[in-house]
């Protein structure tokens, strides 16, 4: 009989085909492609195995070789973005800050899924002094997009800030921040303090009230736009508010409407007055509907219907509704409670007397309702089936 070859792969079985620990659909077949993660894992883990009798007697910890071969990875392969080198090995953040910082190491699985991620030997980060190529390993990274650096020069972002000064209209600090790809104006201030700072003055010029010596500002919107836009608020079914149409032309305050054209100002408040009357009327109306419902809805549930989220606005527009509707929910709740009381009291001489769990599903009650409010039903009840428990059970002994 002839030998049976093995192909010479750890973890690979020579006999089926698969590799251990392994339970595929279908066969695999015997010649395995090299780019498989299950081959460079196995293959890793060879190398691990083969360099433990090594690693223990260098010169150096083996802790601080790691590290330092991780952060030559990290500032090469992904421009020193640690989130970046994270999210494509596939751990946390915080993790890979540890394993740079040299405040922790990575467990043997995560250090083959580094090597495998990366398409890097397992060597490249355990053995000191190893010259690795980082530009001939970079290509070979699966899906590796260069990530979009975190920091630009001091000279850069300089630059940046003085080209900023001679822009006009004069930009934020923030906005400057925003170009550069900075999240905060912080890392900007401490690079250049003194630009920021004429970088904020510029603008805050730019958009504050001009002294008075240099004449009066000048007009957002002619007179004639002003009249226009207030005539198409009053023609409208539900006007804008004088205030809303100084905001949309660009106004701080309505001021400027009021005194050249008061009667058109005073004719868009008299409509949305009236509106405000009717709507309020209508609502009076739905209120005073619901309290012949039976039973009445809660304060909440009709502030909700009638379009508001607080139920304050019954002390706002209809007080006296409000107590109405609490003093009438408050005799139903009586009167429901009355009535239950009712039903109960037949069970507690029912024979044979039943448990209080049988007596709540009949009157569709909770155990905690009927405890709470009927205390005197709910201990006899319980204690007429405690003592009827207890006499079968002396029968049956």
């Amino acid at each position: 009989m002839a030998p049976i070859m093995s192909f010479s792969r750890p973890g690979h079985c020579g006999r089926c085909g698969g590799w251990l620990g392994v339970v595929p659909a279908t066969r695999v077949p015997k010649e395995l492609s090299t780019t498989t993660s299950e081959y460079w894992v196995s293959n890793a883990a060879g190398d691990l195995l083969a360099l433990a009798s090594h690693v223990g007697v260098a010169a150096r910890p083996l802790r601080s070789v790691f590290r330092d071969n991780l952060d030559a990875c990290v500032r090469h392969l992904f421009r020193g973005n640690g989130a970046e080198f994270a999210k494509f090995v596939g751990c946390t953040a915080t993790s890979a800050y540890n394993w740079r910082n040299g405040a922790a190491t990575p467990r043997i699985d995560q250090l083959l899924q580094i090597s495998d991620r990366l398409r890097v030997p397992i060597a490249a980060f355990l053995t000191a002094g190893r010259a690795t190529d980082w530009k001939a390993i970079k290509p070979a990274a699966a899906n590796y997009a260069l990530p979009i650096a975190l920091h630009h020069s001091s000279a850069k972002v300089r630059q940046a800030l003085r080209l900023a000064l001679a822009e006009r209209p004069a930009p934020s600090l923030r906005e400057v921040a925003q170009w550069l790809g900075y999240r905060g104006t912080e890392g900007l201030r401490r690079i250049g303090r003194s630009l920021c700072k004429r970088i904020t003055d510029n603008y805050k010029k730019s958009v504050g009230p001009e002294p008075y010596y240099n004449g009066p500002r000048p007009r957002i919107c002619q007179p004639q736009e002003i009249e226009a836009a207030l005539k198409a608020a009053l023609a409208q079914v539900n006007p804008e508010s004088v205030p809303e149409v100084a905001r949309r032309l660009g106004y701080a305050t309505s001021g400027a409407f009021f005194k050249p054209f008061p009667a058109l100002c005073r004719a868009i408040h008299l409509k949305i007055a009236r509106r405000n009357a009717a709507r309020i009327r209508q609502m009076r109306q739905i209120a005073e509907a619901a309290l012949q419902e039976n039973p009445p809805p809660s304060l909440r549930a009709l502030a909700v219907r009638l379009g508001y989220n607080d139920k304050k606005v019954f002390a706002r527009h209809f007080p006296d509704l409000g107590s109405k509707l609490q003093a009438r929910r408050k005799a139903v709740a009586r009167k429901h409670a009355a009535q239950l009381r009712e039903e109960l009291k037949p069970y507690t001489r029912t024979e044979p007397a039943p448990s209080m769990a049988e007596v709540c599903r009949r009157l569709g009650l909770k155990h905690l309702t009927a405890s709470r409010k009927f205390p005197e039903e709910y201990k006899l009840i319980v204690s007429r089936y405690q003592r009827r428990r207890r006499a079968v059970a002396r029968l049956r002994v």
